[in-house]
C-alpha cells in the first residue's frame, strides 16, 4: 500500500471516529466515548461536553486543526531550502502534505459546529478551495513525475515486453485501443490544455472499468504491462500541457492558502483578545 493510502486509510478512520463522537455529543449523550471516560475512569472531570463555539471541544479542535493546516508548509519548505532537500523523498513530503490537507479541514469544520459565518467564512471557504485545488495538484504532479526522455524509455520498454508476450499483430491491436480508451488520439500533442486535462481524466476512469473488457482474453501480468506503456505513452504526449496546467494551477492554488492563514491569524488574534489573554 503506498502512503498515501496509508494517508487517506488514516484520516478516513480518524474523521470516523471524531464525526462519532460529535453526533453522540450532540444527539445520543449516553453513547459519547468521553461521558464514558467521565463516568467511569473519572476522566476529563471538569469538562462541559458540548461542541458550541467558544467552549473547550470547539477551542481543542480549533487549535488542532489550525496545527495541522500549518503542518502542510512542511512540504513547501522541504522542497525549497537548500539544506532540507536530501531529507526523505518528496513524494512522500507530498502525501503528508495531503494527509494535513485533508486532516486541518475535517478538525476546523468541527471547531465551527457547522456554522460558518462573517470574516471566519472567508478563511474556511479559501481553505475548501485550497484543498479541492489541492486534490487537482497532486493528480497533476502525478503526471510529471518523469522527463519526456525517461517517460519515452519507459513506454518503448514495456511495449518491447508486450510484444513478447504475445503475438506483434495482436500487442499492436491491443494498443490501438487501449490507447483509444486511455484519452490518447490524433493530434494529442495539440490539445489545449483544458482539452488534455479532460481527456486525461476521463480516460482515467475508462481505463478503470473499460480496460479489463479490452484485454479480457490475455493474462493479468500482460495486462499490467501494457497499461504501463499506455500510461506512459499519455503521459509523454501530454508533458508540455500539464506543465503549463501546473504554472496555472500554482498561480490559483497559493492566493487562497496565503488568505485562508491571513484571515486564520486574525480570527485567533481577535478571539485571544476578547477573552483577555
Amino acid at each position: 500500500m503506498s502512503s498515501l493510502k496509508k494517508y487517506v486509510k488514516l484520516w478516513f478512520w480518524l474523521s470516523a471516529i471524531f464525526a462519532y463522537e460529535f453526533a453522540a455529543i450532540n444527539f445520543f449523550p449516553s453513547l459519547s466515548i468521553l461521558k464514558y471516560m467521565q463516568v467511569h475512569f473519572g476522566s476529563l472531570p471538569t469538562l462541559k461536553l458540548t461542541t458550541q463555539a467558544g467552549k473547550r471541544i470547539s477551542l481543542w479542535l480549533g487549535w488542532t486543526g489550525f496545527t495541522v493546516m500549518c503542518l502542510t508548509n512542511f512540504y513547501v519548505i522541504r522542497k525549497r531550502i537548500g539544506f532540507l532537500q536530501n531529507l526523505g523523498n518528496l513524494s512522500g513530503w507530498l502525501d503528508f502534505h495531503i494527509f494535513c490537507g485533508l486532516m486541518g479541514p475535517t478538525l476546523i469544520l468541527l471547531h465551527t459546529n457547522f456554522k460558518v459565518g462573517g470574516l471566519v467564512a472567508l478563511s474556511f471557504w479559501s481553505m475548501m478551495i485550497s484543498f479541492t485545488s489541492g486534490i487537482v495538484g497532486r493528480y497533476l504532479y502525478m503526471q510529471m513525475l518523469a522527463s519526456k526522455h525517461e517517460l519515452d524509455q519507459i513506454a518503448d520498454a514495456a511495449f518491447t515486453q508486450f510484444k513478447q508476450m504475445i503475438s506483434p499483430d495482436v500487442a499492436d491491436e491491443l494498443r490501438f485501443k487501449a490507447l483509444r480508451v486511455a484519452g490518447v488520439k490524433e493530434g494529442a500533442q495539440t490539445l489545449s490544455i483544458w482539452q488534455t486535462l479532460l481527456n486525461s481524466l476521463t480516460g482515467d476512469l475508462r481505463l478503470r472499468f473499460k480496460f479489463s473488457s479490452i484485454v479480457s482474453k490475455i493474462p493479468v501480468e500482460h495486462r499490467e504491462v501494457l497499461r504501463e506503456h499506455i500510461l506512459a505513452t499519455r503521459r509523454s504526449l501530454y508533458l508540455k500541457q500539464f506543465q503549463v496546467l501546473m504554472g496555472y494551477w500554482h498561480s490559483f492554488h497559493m492566493p487562497f492558502a496565503v488568505l485562508m492563514y491571513l484571515i486564520a491569524f486574525i480570527h485567533i488574534t481577535t478571539a485571544l483578545i476578547m477573552k483577555g489573554i
